[in-house]
């Protein structure tokens, strides 16, 4: 059952005792009469295969006669607006219909791929006018059609700010068998045909930069290359007339030619900063300065005082891990790439809205240490913007310290008695510190009380240099002349 048809049975759910206009129908949805028509035609049948009928009245509208059952109602309820109406999104995908046909396009094909009548083709085109920036419009021709003018930048960045919040990650899994929603869409926009040959292209690059990009940020790259494919086809040309703020790493135009070896320098350009721009899912241990570019003293100064902020705050020390700091370099990077491409505005535009980013104090940290190092380099972005595109720096520092507190809230209490003096005790704590792990607690002071009677819970392990028994407790003699 489609969306929109769960969404036409709620509304006949909830008003179970009357009729349902088609007009209540029809504005709810944001199809057009003919849809919903054509709709209930259909969801009619389903139902009847169900043992439930539907009722329609001239003048009246249309109501469910039977109950429906418990479970078909729990579906319902846990169905969101979101999910159900596909009014909100039709405008954008009727965007990058006209984008990727690139010429003329008759309103009867885009009301057959979407499924809806010209009548709400022409309602959703008025929306979409609405959204488009002012350096690109949409040119209508009488029995012509519609079609998209505007600079190339403009258009595929616009592209790709939008489309990789709709897009069907199902198209990066491997199993070709499994659902296909919006099937037809995909046949119109010739995704399948292109699917194989851009997914080894994605591999070859990964394999030439010897990192592996995350599957969200995948997906934003197969977004831009099969735009890609279709605006080189239809002879369309980028060009760059402003470099980039930030420099492209060589490493990253090179592994370009993996996905385009046929590139002009505009084109390389373009697929070199949207490597850089992608997140990755792991890092090297050795050196990554050649990801960096004129990134790296930046980076290095964010860490090193964004990090000494949170180290000396929880007082724990997060300098000891390469690949964990490399990792945060890469992350920073690609973060700072997306803000410069003006890409980082699709998260605001998924139908289904992204959890809520709280303000942590390790992403506090993250933002305003951003901010001071390489906000000047970007043109002083939005905090907002920032939090969003350093989320995975952020999750990656809380994690990190999670651990740490972890450990410290498991911590050992270790009791060390020495008679020899202090010297010998403060050697002993010495040596203990570098065997035992991060936040145990150590208690050298001597106690010439301390007494076979002391409870066995009061410290996991007693260090002496003498004789001493505890009931229930472990101790630890060691030789004080060694």
């Amino acid at each position: 059952m489609t969306p929109r048809n769960m969404a036409i049975l709620k509304l006949l759910a909830e008003n179970a005792s009357g009729y349902t206009t088609i007009d209540r129908i029809a504005d709810a949805t944001g199809a057009g009469i003919r849809t919903i028509h054509r709709d209930l035609e259909g969801l009619e049948r389903s139902l009847r295969l169900r043992g439930l009928r539907l009722e329609r009245r001239r003048g009246y509208g249309i109501r469910l006669i039977d109950p429906l059952p418990e479970k078909m109602v729990k579906d319902l309820a846990i169905t969101s607006p979101e999910d159900r109406l596909e009014s909100g999104q039709r405008p954008l995908l009727i965007f990058f219909y006209l984008v990727l046909s690139g010429d003329w396009v008759k309103l009867s094909g885009l009301a057959g791929a979407l499924f809806v009548s010209d009548s709400t083709v022409s309602s959703d085109l008025n929306a979409l006018e609405s959204w488009l920036p002012s350096t690109i419009r949409i040119d209508r021709r009488k029995g012509t059609g519609v079609r998209l003018h505007g600079a190339e930048r403009d258009i595929r960045f616009l592209f790709l700010s939008t489309f990789p919040s709709l897009f069907p990650h199902y198209l990066l899994d491997s199993d070709p068998d499994g659902e296909r929603p919006d099937d037809r869409f995909l046949e119109a926009l010739d995704i399948d045909s292109r699917k194989q040959p851009i997914l080894k292209r994605i591999a070859d690059a990964e394999a030439a930069l010897e990192l592996g990009i995350s599957h969200a940020h995948k997906g934003l790259l197969f977004s831009y290359l099969l735009l890609l494919d279709h605006r080189l086809e239809q002879g369309s040309v980028l060009v760059l007339e402003r470099p980039f703020r930030l420099d492209i790493p060589e490493v990253y135009l090179n592994a370009a030619l993996e996905l385009r070896n046929d590139a002009t320098d505009s084109e390389r350009a373009a697929l070199g900063a949207i490597l850089a721009a992608c997140e990755v899912v792991r890092a090297p241990e050795s050196s990554v300065s050649a990801y960096l570019g004129n990134l790296e003293p930046h980076i290095e100064s964010m860490i090193e005082h964004g990090l000494g902020r949170l180290e000396g705050k929880e007082r724990i020390w997060l300098h000891d891990d390469r690949k964990f700091l490399n990792y945060m370099r890469l992350v920073i990077a690609a973060a700072a790439h997306r803000i410069d491409l003006g890409v980082s505005d699709w998260w605001e535009y998924r139908l289904t809205p992204f959890p809520e980013i709280h303000e942590t104090p390790e992403s506090a940290i993250m933002v305003s240490q951003f901010l001071a190092d390489l906000g000047a380099l970007l043109g002083e972005p939005e905090p907002a913007v920032v939090r969003r595109e350093i989320r995975e720096a952020a999750l990656a520092v809380a994690a990190r310290l999670e651990e740490y507190r972890s450990r410290a809230s498991t911590s050992l209490h270790i009791r060390i008695l020495c008679y020899e003096g202090l010297g010998m005790a403060n050697y002993i704590l010495a040596l203990a510190r570098d065997i035992f792990p991060s936040g145990t607690f150590f208690n050298n002071q001597w106690d010439p009380d301390f007494t076979a009677d002391v409870s066995a819970g009061d410290y996991d392990l007693v260090i002496t240099t003498y004789p001493l028994y505890i009931r229930g407790g472990t101790v630890l003699k060691i030789n004080g002349n060694d």
